[in-house]
């Protein structure tokens, strides 16, 4: 009898050590989602794009949505000049408003990209994308919206996939980019 009220009283601490592991659990993620609704929340109240973003690891929807609401801004073009791009990246472009012009240059249009081009313009015949070889290819990514020039620290289909990635808003023409792109 002794040892069972020892096993049970050893169980019963065990019980109490994962309840407050959990709870301690539960609670930093309430506070990552309490910051991420913060910052969805800035992002839906200001009207203007911010000059500045930085998404962390797993800020996924944050993201998504911070790079959904800039396109949207547009108001007669959206470029994204991206090594990578992918069906994600085609679906932030059909958020743009239906006099918008989408632009994508990228590294290789081969017949993955073609297929996926071509699947996109049969489901979505009225927000056709128009997709183009980099001439010289570079390491960095790029958005233009309207004649706003974007730096992207990561590939726009990887939005909250890395430790830290930015998007910054940068103080020169597009021009000069598209000049060296095209």
């Amino acid at each position: 009898m002794r040892q069972y009220l020892l096993q049970g009283y050893s169980v019963n601490r065990h019980l109490i050590a994962l309840q407050e592991n959990m709870d301690k659990r539960m609670t930093h993620i309430e506070d990552v989602q309490a910051k991420q609704q913060q910052q969805l929340d800035f992002f839906i109240r200001t009207s203007t794009p911010p000059a500045e973003m930085v998404f962390f690891e797993g800020d996924f929807y944050t993201a998504r949505v911070a790079l959904e609401n800039l396109v949207r801004s547009a108001n007669n073009r959206v470029i994204i000049i991206d090594g990578y791009v992918s069906s994600l990246t085609l679906s932030v472009l059909d958020v743009r408003k239906p006099e918008v012009t989408a632009t994508i240059y990228t590294i290789g249009v081969g017949q993955g990209m073609q297929r996926l081009m071509d699947e996109h313009d049969r489901l979505f015949p009225d927000n056709h994308i128009d997709i183009r070889k980099w001439r010289n290819e570079s390491h960095d990514r790029w958005l233009i919206i309207d004649d706003s020039l974007y730096h992207c620290g990561h590939s726009l289909n990887a939005n909250g996939g890395h430790k830290i990635s930015a998007i910054t808003l940068m103080g020169t023409s597009p021009d000069v980019i598209l000049s060296k792109v095209e």
